[in-house]
């Protein structure tokens, strides 16, 4: 199957139907955690179906507390709303969805800190870059099919320097490995999901 590039930026991230803050409180704390005083940031993983729901939730990256990393997901699932993502011909899609949640115990200022940066699907080296810098990431929306290979890719931005750069990287990411995602009935699935690609310029 030939790789679909640039569709009209057809393809959408799901994103939230109600408003993230109002997932948890402060009432949500795990009265074990607490007791604990455990603080710290969890990195997760959703798998939303279709129809906006979670279908599932996986930590990728530990608070270090197991009831904070469990309450986490709990508290994802059962409130979270998503508009579903779409494909390029416009139907709606499953998405990996990637995001990070930070738990500070209550009375205490939250830390003033950036959410971590993901860490690149794939680097690559090219003779020059379009804004002269050394170094640039940028983000692709990109659908694959039920066996893993990429079927369609877009830039995330409609920044004209990223598109062409996404023009190489839409060729290049088609050699990632492949991941198989399954539904909760364990049936493969088509998804979509965000790239991110580091370019390097040539020493």
């Amino acid at each position: 199957m030939a790789l679909a590039l640039f569709l009209a930026s057809a393809l959408a991230f799901a994103t939230p139907a109600n408003n993230p803050g109002g997932w948890l409180s402060d009432r949500d704390y795990p009265a074990d955690a607490l007791q604990r005083r455990e603080e710290g940031t969890v990195g997760f993983r959703l798998l939303i179906s279709p129809t906006g729901r979670v279908g599932r939730c996986d930590v990728t990256q530990s608070s270090n507390s197991a009831d904070l990393d469990a309450a986490t997901c709990a508290m994802i699932v059962g409130r979270s709303r998503f508009k579903p993502a779409r494909d390029e011909t416009g139907q709606p899609s499953y998405n990996l969805y990637s995001g990070h949640l930070s738990w500070t115990l209550p009375g205490r200022a939250p830390p003033r800190t950036r959410p971590p940066i993901p860490s690149p699907d794939m680097e690559l080296t090219v003779r020059q870059l379009p804004d002269g810098s050394r170094e640039k990431t940028i983000r692709l929306i990109a659908r694959f099919d039920a066996t893993g290979q990429m079927v369609a890719c877009e830039p995330s931005s409609s920044n004209l320097k990223e598109v062409r750069l996404a023009r190489v990287g839409c060729a290049q990411a088609q050699a990632l490995p492949v991941e198989i995602i399954k539904d909760n009935e364990g049936n493969a699935i088509s998804f979509i999901r965000g790239v991110n690609l580091l370019f390097k310029a040539e020493e």
